[in-house]
């Protein structure tokens, strides 16, 4: 694994994510309010950046900046070295059984690593803007009392099947 690699990566995912979050945001928003047919991608960022300031369409953004900051460096971290451990240790040509493989088990990581913090972010993002935001280790706790630690991992089990689309990107 390269160091390199893992902080490249990082950045990388952590710059699109800066890039796409206002999007995000306002996607989340179309899907979550009544919705005027008639409005435009455009109107609801115009509506947004009038009501909330320009920070408005980068509300909730840190929650997604975290996740992504620990997506791509647990992918670095994982699927490089067990590729370059197959390598080493079965065969240098890695076939596409080997590939899928590899690039499952490194899904995998990532989905463990990460679904407590895809919970916490959607968390956030539902909340009603009548609540208080209660920030990321807030809502971390909030869902930990609500239902201990099980409470964070919701949806693992589906996030685990999902696995195999890396491994089929990657392999």
């Amino acid at each position: 694994m390269s160091l390199v690699h893992t902080v490249a990566g990082t950045v990388g995912g952590v710059a699109t994510m800066i890039a796409v979050a206002p999007l995000d945001h306002i996607v989340f928003r179309m899907q979550h309010e009544k919705v005027d047919v008639n409005r435009s991608t455009w109107d609801w960022i115009v509506d947004v950046i009038k009501n909330d300031g320009l920070k408005g369409i980068y509300k909730h953004a840190g929650s997604g900046i975290i996740r992504e900051i620990v997506v791509r460096s647990v992918w670095e971290m994982t699927y490089n070295p067990l590729r370059a451990m197959y390598k080493k240790h079965v065969n240098d040509f890695i076939g596409p059984h080997a590939g899928l493989i590899i690039g499952f088990a490194a899904g995998v990581a990532v989905t463990v690593a990460v679904t407590p913090l895809s919970t916490i972010h959607l968390t956030i993002q539902k909340r009603s803007p009548d609540e208080p935001h209660r920030g990321f280790v807030g809502t971390a706790i909030d869902l930990y009392k609500e239902g201990g630690i099980e409470n964070l991992f919701r949806g693992l089990s589906v996030g685990l099947v999902l696995c195999i689309n890396p491994a089929v990107t990657f392999a």
